[in-house]
């Protein structure tokens, strides 16, 4: 691509949106049946309207201009179309479903915004005022279909998709709550056990050292009663021999 004028960069641009909006209005029925809510559905299916009306007024661009209405491959809406496609197979609550969808869409939607916004801006510099009338009126329909969005979501869907989260969390917390509960119950079990065995122990080490005791005072007594019964009997015998 060779760019030489003003003229050049605003054909180019126009190709572009050209092909992105032709590429919507095979995504937006789509994304109108993947839509749980009635008014989210309502809101795509009169936007492709809209979007034909848009490519409509971008051929009467290009016949003024005295070029041929085609355009060239725009990824960057392929790529928002793939996202938009990937919220449509999620799974989830119906709130929370269209709420990945609006999210996509109003994605693609910003995208448009900043391309007539510089279609219109190109248009009224180079003097071409017919043209920036018609994509200045393609403009406020892009700008009126996102906020219709953020209204459907905020009316109609938000307060749904909200209690879906805090059913999700609420559950999520009991079942931490009731594991947490276990875990005391057995730390406490395991700390009494622990205590009863500690007791056991020093019992036995208390009776241990008693009959210990017990063992050496027997002893003791032994030796003393061996001891003292010596003596008197040499005494006796030395007592006897005298007599004689």
């Amino acid at each position: 691509m060779r760019l030489e004028s003003m003229q050049d960069v605003f054909v180019e641009q126009l190709k572009d949106v050209l092909n992105a909006e032709k590429q919507l209005t095979k995504a937006l029925p789509k994304m109108a049946k993947g839509a749980h809510s009635p008014k989210l559905r309502e809101a795509f299916e009169n936007h492709l309207r809209e979007t034909e009306t848009h490519v409509e007024r971008l051929e009467q661009v290009f016949e003024r201009l005295g070029k041929r209405a085609q355009g060239k491959m725009c990824h960057g809406m392929e790529g928002l179309i793939k996202e938009g496609q990937e919220a449509i197979d999620a799974e989830g609550e119906d709130a929370l479903v269209d709420t990945e969808i609006i999210a996509a869409a109003q994605r693609v939607e910003h995208y448009e915004i900043a391309a007539y916004g510089n279609l219109v801006t190109f248009a009224q510099m180079m003097g071409n005022h017919e043209a920036a009338e018609l994509l200045k009126k393609s403009l406020g329909e892009e700008e009126a279909a996102d906020k219709k969005l953020t209204a459907v979501f905020k009316d109609d869907i938000a307060s749904d998709a909200l209690d879906a989260g805090m059913a999700e969390v609420g559950a999520s917390s009991s079942s931490s709550s009731s594991s947490s509960s276990s875990a005391a119950h057995a730390r406490s079990g395991s700390g009494n056990g622990g205590a009863r065995s500690r007791s056991a122990q020093s019992g036995e080490r208390a009776e241990g050292r008693t009959s210990s005791g017990r063992s050496t005072g027997e002893s003791s007594g032994a030796r003393t009663g061996e001891s003292a019964g010596r003596p008197s009997e040499r005494s006796s015998e030395r007592s006897s021999g005298r007599s004689k």
